[in-house]
């Protein structure tokens, strides 16, 4: 078992979205995400059908989990999918190979093999915007204590 010092999970707080997608848009824009694919989802469930007039939809964040135990990292050939010293499973673009392996074994179906880059891609937990600061502000982080806070970007 991976001790780690720092761990963060990402909570998608479901009664403030309206699935108005803004996020998902953000997301491929900031990560230049190809056309058909993306690194999260705000899925919209209808409810089961009700004699009730108002009817309340879900909206469902669907991103990598960082797993503890990730099988995208275990089946990695080269070591180019791994868990960052937080707990973020990272891929390292310059050692994946596309052999699609992690896409597979992935039991969310969040991976996909970037068609213009030939490599594996996912969230990285916005790493990129995070040195320095939170990318969005609202995001709710877990903190190893398991007291959850928000912090803002300035």
């Amino acid at each position: 078992m991976n001790h780690l010092t720092n761990q963060y999970v990402m909570l998608h707080d479901e009664k403030r979205c309206i699935g108005c997608q803004a996020c998902t848009v953000a997301c491929k824009v900031l990560n230049d995400v190809p056309e058909g694919f993306s690194r999260v989802q705000v899925q919209i469930r209808a409810p089961e059908q009700s004699s009730n007039a108002l009817t309340h939809f879900q909206f469902v964040r669907v991103s990598c989990q960082h797993c503890e135990n990730a099988p995208c990292v275990s089946v990695c050939p080269t070591g180019a999918s791994y868990r960052d010293e937080n707990g973020i499973v990272q891929v390292d673009k310059s050692r994946c190979i596309g052999c699609d392996y992690c896409v597979a074994a992935c039991p969310f179906h969040v991976r996909y093999l970037n068609p213009q880059t030939g490599v594996a891609d996912k969230c990285n937990f916005c790493a990129d915007t995070r040195v320095g600061g939170w990318p969005v502000s609202g995001v709710r982080i877990r903190l190893p204590n398991g007291r959850a806070e928000i912090r803002q970007t300035g």
